[in-house]
């Protein structure tokens, strides 16, 4: 099959090929580059944070499994509290954003500018509120000895604002800075900021036995986590500047403080927000509830926590590269485009299929190695990992339906699909805690079997109510399946052939974190990718879409290059190449107008 020149077949306004323009034009190719603008620098942060989060705050930093669980608990604890008084208004900035910019989009500062204010408002609240359950109630109690870990957690809600310029730049569809900023936050910034507050909490401890290290270390982790917010938060106000600027040349970042915005923003913002906040409620009350199970049937609860806390970090590697869907549906969506739509949906069901599908067979398959890094007393990470690395990835599906919810402007499904998921887990905790104990699979198992179950209740529900619509199944699941299968047997080689050879000459730990290496290396690369080609997995207009967000991926331009060739000479050489093809009829059409309206209130020539 004859594969597409460049730019052609691309849904957008006109395949320019510029960066600086095709950012501004709607289609697929903008979350795509926005998730490309990253893929490299994940790659490259992999085995930073392999060593660091699986070598160097174990073993080395915060060796206390306990101290992570007391971590832990905090966020499982507060969460009801934290989200109630979000009131469902930061998923409303981006969808509103989205759905603005293109019918009005001078309106959108008004949605950033009532954000702000709610939250500075809200979080003072949050906080005081905090104060006063520690300092009235929970004395005397069973964790007045966590008296410092909740006020101390409670400050991450002030100002409770410092999101809002990446939500801002979501909602612009600007994946490239939103996506680069998150990477940032949560790989450099974060692990800085922590490492630094735990060596500190630490020697205070230590220094003062009425503390005690384990206690010093978990405040400093606490401290270290919501230090970063602030870097972040500086940073995305200078991305968000030139952003506002292009819409409004008089518009700077400090005038978004600047308290005005009207009752309409008001009430859709709560409008909106009432009807996300049921299932944004679920899943943290159903925390606080499984957690309160935990520590009355589980002997040893808090590290088997701070274990599963480790492992459901390593295992979020699925997670990795995905897609911000809910701005592209809500912009198609609610301007009245079906087929855009649908498409959207299609094309993310591929790319979640390729990424998550290559990045499960690495955690199942290196999991084993994964647990001689974390050292003695984390034995327990290695089948947690590959039970929740499946889990997450079988969750990415369902995750879709969440984020297209949203997009629609109908987030009250999202409170069928959450009760669903956490009602099986409350129900799977309580089985395997007090009927038919089992330990920490109560832990693992609890949280992932609800998600197969929510992936095919969101799915129906979005084909029975709003449109129908057909997957393709081949390009999502059957040849990501054959390129998975692939992949496990040569990782699974390395790990069990070439790493016990290695060790002899190199030593356990040494050849442990070469083998990852060259598995991050070989299993993606040079197994997966080609191999979901040869299987099928790609058609001419889904190439040109990767080509053009190849365009728009900034400093991973020439190693997303290179993916995209390799792509291209294994889908030479298929027989299946273009044999399941994506329908994307009436898709150019919608690109077409919405462009034009988009335009025409921008003031500029249609």
């Amino acid at each position: 099959m004859r594969l597409p020149r460049r730019g052609s077949g691309v849904p957008a306004a006109q395949a320019t090929g510029r960066e600086s323009t095709a950012w501004d034009e709607v289609g697929f190719h903008r979350p795509l580059g926005g998730m490309f603008f990253n893929i490299l620098p994940v790659f490259l942060a992999a085995g930073f944070g392999l060593l660091f989060n699986v070598w160097l705050i174990p073993s080395v930093i915060f060796p206390f499994p306990e101290a992570m669980g007391y971590q832990n608990l905090n966020s499982q604890i507060f969460g009801v509290f934290f989200t109630l008084f979000d009131m469902g208004v930061g998923i409303a900035l981006y969808r509103f954003i989205a759905e603005k910019n293109v019918s009005d989009p001078r309106r959108t500062f008004a949605y950033i500018r009532f954000f702000i204010w709610f939250q500075l408002i809200t979080g003072t609240i949050q906080v005081t509120g905090i104060a006063i359950y520690v300092f009235v109630f929970l004395k005397g109690t069973g964790l007045s000895y966590a008296a410092w870990f909740f006020l101390m957690y409670s400050t991450v809600q002030f100002p409770g604002m410092l999101w809002v310029f990446n939500g801002a730049l979501q909602g612009y569809q600007r994946f490239d800075r939103s996506n680069l900023l998150s990477f940032l936050s949560a790989v450099i910034l974060e692990n800085s900021t922590r490492v630094a507050c735990i060596l500190l909490g630490r020697w205070l401890g230590a220094a003062d036995p009425a503390l005690g290290e384990v206690m010093g270390a978990t405040i400093g982790s606490i401290v270290g986590v919501y230090v970063d917010d602030f870097i972040a938060a500086a940073i995305g106000a200078h991305w968000l500047d030139p952003v506002l600027k292009k819409i409004d040349p008089s518009m700077r970042v400090y005038k978004l403080f600047v308290p005005r915005f009207d009752r309409q923003v008001v009430k859709d913002c709560f409008s909106f927000g009432a009807r996300v906040i049921v299932p944004t409620l679920i899943w943290p009350a159903a925390n606080f509830v499984s957690v309160t199970m935990l520590l009355a049937w589980m002997p040893n609860y808090s590290t088997y926590i701070g274990i599963f806390s480790l492992a459901d970090l390593l295992s979020s590697l699925v997670y990795s590269f995905t897609i911000s869907l809910a701005p592209p549906v809500s912009e198609a969506w609610n301007n009245g485009k079906v087929a855009l739509t649908k498409y959207y949906l299609n094309r993310t069901y591929q790319w979640y299929g390729l990424t998550g599908g290559f990045m499960t067979g690495l955690l199942v398959a290196g999991a084993p190695l994964l647990g001689l890094v974390a050292g003695p007393g984390f034995e327990l990470v290695v089948p947690m990992v590959m039970y929740l690395a499946i889990f997450k990835f079988v969750d990415l599906f369902a995750m879709i339906h969440d984020s297209i919810y949203n997009g629609l402007g109908h987030p009250e499904w999202n409170i069928l699909l959450v009760g669903v998921d956490q009602g099986i887990r409350l129900l799977v905790t309580w089985l395997l805690l007090v009927p038919f104990p089992g330990g920490w699979y109560a832990l693992v198992w609890a949280l992932g079997l609800g998600r197969g179950v929510k992936w095919v209740v969101g799915y129906v529900a979005l084909y029975k109510k709003y449109f129908r619509f057909r997957i393709n199944w081949w390009q999502a699941f059957a040849a990501t399946g054959i390129a998975m299968a692939a992949e496990l047997g040569v990782v699974l080689a390395l790990v069990y052939v070439v790493h016990p050879a290695l060790s002899l000459a190199l030593g356990e730990l040494v050849s442990a974190l070469a083998v990852i290496a060259a598995s991050i290396v070989v299993g993606p690369f040079a197994v997966f990718i080609p191999v979901y080609a040869l299987a099928g997995g790609w058609d001419d207009e889904a190439l040109a879409v990767f080509e053009r967000a190849v365009a728009m991926s900034g400093p991973s331009k020439g190693f997303v290059s290179f993916l995209l060739k390799t792509t291209k000479t294994f889908a030479r050489m298929s027989r299946l190449h273009g044999r399941f093809p994506t329908d994307v009829s009436g898709v150019q059409a919608d690109v077409a107008a919405l462009m034009g309206e988009r335009q025409k209130k921008m003031g500029k020539r249609t």
